[in-house]
Order: structure tokens, then C-alpha cells, then sequence
């Protein structure tokens, strides 16, 4: 560049923000309170007394009969929109991430919008409230997904409900009475609960201490810490051969099973991955990273719903957030100062105006709907395919099972135990296909491996794509006392790779990308390892999770130890 060259301007391009809703939630309240009248009043309060808990700063006095306003301090803003003679009532709340105790580190960047709406219509109070999460950085790891506390208070203090009653309790299916209210809920559609039905473990077939349990989870303990995204209900075995009669066995939920029917239930249409279905011998052997068994699996669940729950699609109506609340607040106010007789060609062509824009904002909503149908029969059609991928894992497996007897031992006995870290991608394509999966980050990081013994680190893939997943599976029985025996041989011990409270320091690591080019990511949850060396010719660490629905072993991080506080 010559001196009398201008420097063109440098420009920053933030790109488009990455939106995840982490909580979502519509229904009705008012059913504990004996003044009907009374149920908008309360509702707002309500939502009022956990904003100024939040915000006080914001909302010094949290009174129901404030007019609109929008009060914002250093990066937080709190806007009502309130327009009691049409029973409309909205607030949104935003804020930057300031994270939550030692377990969620504050993340630099990202911000939180909370939406609530109270609405009366028909007799019925409405109230709504979705959270969610924006960040402008595509590597900043995924929100927490807690529940808002408004929930509970509102079940607690006014009675919240979406179809049934929410109270944070297990419903006790007893009769069949009980068992019709159960097939409506599930065909009902306004329904956006997830249903959750854990099943009496057969008394006949119960092979453990005592008697057969009502069931194998703690059902109350479920509830409490699913109010808000399921309703939990416990069958007794009693009444299991009733519910397999009247939704078919592909359908049912018996012997100790669980099974979660997800909402839009169509039993003619809908594929049975989409309601997953929990087997008894399989939650008893279920390992999760700090507990065991019915424990664990319930963990997992909880945690599935969590994330599961507020990607669920439905309808607000007759809800209206903030967004709308404004323009239906300008409208009357537009017309109140068009009002009078100087003023009626403004307002007539005010009108043609509004009528224009609705005109766009209706085309638009139907454009998003269209494309939400879209992906919809994507997930659908995914559900399928998972199916039938199911289905031929279920085949190749027999088969091996099949060939390993007629030989009399392991297929995998024959595979070729490589000394060099070169080929180990394509090694795991051709040998672990459909039973383990090595992701991008792992195929880089065996390029420059040190480890001393790299036939050790194949022999502790094949351990997880045979004796873990067997476990993991259930193929047979003794699973998980093989899998702990193959460790022992190998001298692997198996474990945790962090607590959730930790992990916080070291997220870039202990967290990868998956599905790959899904923007989501999901936190390598186990490890084998080997060694207490900071030499990482003498320690090794092979990092993976177990992915339920693909069933299949993920392997994102070796043979490297990944950091720790004491690292």
C-alpha cells in the first residue's frame, strides 16, 4: 500500500445468533384457587414475585396492576406489557449470562430472554413462558436446561394443569376408569407433555430381594424433577394386560418396563422409536456416571426430558408475548389519537396500513409453519430410518452371534491388532462399524499420539464395542461382570471422566460436537484409562459417551489424558 493509499475500513461480521429454547411451557392455572375471578390477579402476582426474586433491581414493587412499562440497567431489561381490559398480561426479561453456582459457568457472549404471557379467555386463565439462550459464538457450549421456579410456585400456590392436575406427583393408575383417562390423555391434542408410565415389575418373574416393587424407579422423585415437562403414572401389574388389550403389545408398557409416549401420540401413524420403551433387565444393569441401576436410568431420563421437552413444537394461541403485546398496544393507542373527525383519512389509511402489515405477519407465521411441518416429517422420517437401522443392527448381531457359535469363538478374535496409530480411523470403519463410532477430533488426535503401546488402545476400542455395548445392550446376561473381567485383563479401569460441577473449567475439552454438524455437543461422559504418569508415552485415556438412541459407543477423545484440576 503507497502512502497516499487510504486503509480500506476493517468491518465486523457477528454473524447470525445461535437461539436455543431451553424451556417451554403452556397451560392453564387457577383450578386450587376458590375465587375464579381472582385466578388472572394471582397468576401475575405470582409471575411478578419470582421476576423481582431475579431482578429486584428491576422490579422494586412486583404489583399486578401496574400499566406498562420497561425499566433496563446495565444490560438488563424487564418490559410489561399490560392491558387489563382485554385480560392480556406479558413481561420479557433479559439478561446476559451470569451463570448459576459452581455447577454452570457464566459463558462471555451469551445472553437469556425469558418470556412469560397471562391471557383470560372463556372462562380459562392461560399462562405461558418460554427461555431461551442466544449467543453469537458457534464454539460456546450448550445452555443449561433448568426448569423456571415460577412452575413449581404456580403449581404449589394457584394449580397449574395442561390437561391433568401438575403437582409435582406420581398419578396412581388404579382402575379401568383410570386406564380410560390415560388412553385420553395420550390421544389428546393439546397435549404437549411428555407421559411417562412405569410399570409394576411382573411378582411371578421377580427375581430379586422381597417382593416385586410397585416399580423399579422412584416414581415420586421422577415427578418432582419432571413437573413441568411429563406427567409420570405408575401401572400396577394388575391392570398391564387391560392396557396391552387396548393399545396393542407394539404399544404397551408391562414387567417393570418404562416407557415415555411423547406428545402427538398416533398409534396408526407414528414409528415406536418416536415413544421410547425401557426394558426391566435393562434399567437394572443401566450404568450412568455417578449411580447405578433404576438410579441411574431415571438420571438419564430426567435429564432426556430436559433437553427433549422444549424442542417439542405446538401453538401458543391464545397466549400473546411481548412482541405482539406492543403492536396490539400501538394499535389502540394509534386509533385513540386518530379518534377524531380531522384525522379520518390518517386513521383510514392507518388502517390499510396495520391491515398490510397483518397481512405480512400472517404470511410469515404461515411460512414458519410450513417449514416447521417440514421438520417435523424430517424427524419423523429420522425416527424411521433409526428404526430400520435398529432393526439390522438386531440382524448383524444375530448373525455374529450365529457364526461365533458354529466357530466357537469371538469374531472379534480374528480382527488384526495393528502397532501403529495410522490406520486406526479407517481400522475402526472397517472392523467397530455399527457397534462404535470415532469421531473427527479423535481421528486428529491419534496423528500425533506418543503413547507407548498402541495395540493396547485398539484392544480397548474392541473392549467397548463389544464387552461395553453387550452391557449397555443387555445381549446376556453377566454383561456388566465380562466387561469389568476384559478390564482387569487389559489392566483399563473404567469410570467417570468428570463431574458436572468440574467439567465447568475444562468444557472445550471435555465436551464435542455431536451429531456432527448439528451445532449441538454432549460432554464425554466416561473413560478408560490407564497409567498415573504426566508422560503421555505412559498414560492413557480413551473419553466416550454411550448414545441411547443410536446404540452405539462414541469415541471423541485418546490416547491422551484430558486436563484436570490436578493437571
Amino acid at each position: 500500500m503507497t502512502e497516499n493509499e487510504t486503509a480500506r475500513p476493517q468491518y465486523l461480521c457477528p454473524g447470525r445468533a445461535r437461539l436455543t429454547s431451553t424451556y417451554r411451557f403452556r397451560g392453564q392455572v387457577g383450578h386450587l384457587l376458590d375465587d375464579p375471578g381472582q385466578v388472572y390477579g394471582r397468576t401475575i402476582e405470582k409471575v411478578l414475585e419470582w421476576l423481582s426474586e431475579k431482578e429486584p433491581h428491576l422490579l422494586p414493587v412486583p404489583d399486578w396492576h401496574l400499566s406498562s412499562f420497561r425499566k433496563e440497567e446495565q444490560g438488563q431489561v424487564l418490559e410489561v406489557v399490560s392491558l387489563p381490559h382485554r385480560s392480556i398480561w406479558s413481561a420479557r426479561l433479559t439478561h446476559p449470562d451470569v451463570g448459576l453456582g459452581e455447577q454452570y459457568k457464566p459463558v462471555a457472549g451469551r445472553s437469556w430472554t425469558t418470556d412469560v404471557s397471562v391471557v383470560a379467555e372463556g372462562g380459562r386463565v392461560n399462562f405461558g413462558i418460554e427461555v431461551f439462550a442466544s449467543t453469537l459464538n458457534p464454539e460456546a457450549p450448550q445452555p443449561a436446561f433448568i426448569r423456571p421456579g415460577v412452575i413449581r410456585s404456580l403449581a404449589e400456590s394457584a394449580g397449574l394443569s395442561q390437561v391433568r392436575p401438575l403437582d409435582g406427583k406420581p398419578w396412581k393408575v388404579e382402575s379401568p376408569e383410570d386406564l380410560d383417562a390415560l388412553e385420553i390423555l395420550l390421544s389428546d391434542r393439546d397435549r404437549d407433555l411428555a407421559v411417562v408410565v412405569v410399570s409394576q415389575p411382573d411378582p411371578r418373574r421377580w427375581a430379586g430381594p422381597g417382593e416385586a416393587p410397585e416399580s423399579l424407579l422412584d416414581c415420586e422423585a421422577l415427578a418432582r424433577k419432571t413437573l413441568g415437562y411429563a406427567h409420570v403414572a405408575k401401572l400396577p401389574f394388575s391392570l398391564s394386560f387391560e392396557w396391552t388389550k387396548r393399545v396393542g403389545k407394539s404399544w404397551s408398557v408391562f414387567d417393570g418396563a418404562v416407557r415415555t409416549y411423547m406428545p402427538g401420540l398416533d398409534f396408526e401413524h407414528d414409528p415406536l422409536s418416536a415413544h421410547p420403551l425401557a426394558f426391566k433387565d435393562r434399567i437394572l444393569v443401566f450404568s450412568g456416571e455417578n449411580a447405578e441401576g433404576p438410579e441411574a436410568f431415571r438420571g438419564f431420563l430426567v435429564k432426556k426430558l430436559w433437553v427433549t421437552m422444549p424442542r417439542v413444537p405446538f401453538p401458543w394461541q391464545p397466549l400473546v408475548f411481548v412482541p405482539d403485546a406492543r403492536v396490539i398496544e400501538s394499535e389502540e393507542r394509534a386509533r385513540e389519537t386518530l379518534g377524531g373527525e380531522a384525522c379520518a383519512d390518517c386513521q383510514k389509511q392507518y388502517e390499510r396500513q396495520a391491515e398490510a402489515l397483518k397481512d405480512k405477519i400472517r404470511s410469515a407465521e404461515e411460512e414458519a409453519n410450513k417449514w416447521l411441518q417440514v421438520a417435523d416429517d424430517y424427524l419423523k422420517d429420522l425416527d424411521y430410518h433409526r428404526q430400520q437401522t435398529h432393526v439390522l443392527q438386531g440382524a448383524v448381531e444375530a448373525l455374529r452371534a450365529q457364526l461365533e457359535e458354529k466357530t466357537g469363538q469371538s469374531l472379534d478374535a480374528e480382527i488384526p491388532i495393528p502397532d501403529n496409530y495410522e490406520v486406526m480411523p479407517d481400522w475402526v470403519d472397517e472392523h467397530l462399524a455399527g457397534r462404535l463410532v470415532f469421531l473427527p477430533r479423535a481421528a486428529r488426535a491419534v496423528k500425533d499420539a506418543v503413547y507407548q503401546d498402541p495395540p493396547l488402545v485398539y484392544k480397548g476400542l474392541l473392549l467397548l464395542a463389544n464387552e461395553y455395548r453387550n452391557m449397555r445392550l443387555v445381549v446376556e446376561e453377566g454383561g456388566k461382570e465380562k466387561f469389568e473381567a476384559r478390564c482387569e485383563e487389559l489392566g483399563l479401569r473404567f469410570g467417570g471422566s468428570m463431574t458436572e460441577v468440574a467439567v465447568g473449567e475444562y468444557e472445550d475439552e471435555y465436551f464435542v460436537p455431536y451429531p456432527v454438524g448439528s451445532g449441538l455437543k454432549r460432554k464425554l461422559e466416561f473413560h478408560l484409562r490407564r497409567g498415573n504418569s504426566r508422560d503421555e508415552r505412559q498414560c492413557l485415556g480413551i473419553y466416550f459417551f454411550w448414545d441411547e438412541q443410536a446404540r452405539l459407543v462414541v469415541v471423541g477423545s485418546l490416547p491422551a489424558h484430558l486436563r484436570t484440576r490436578a493437571t
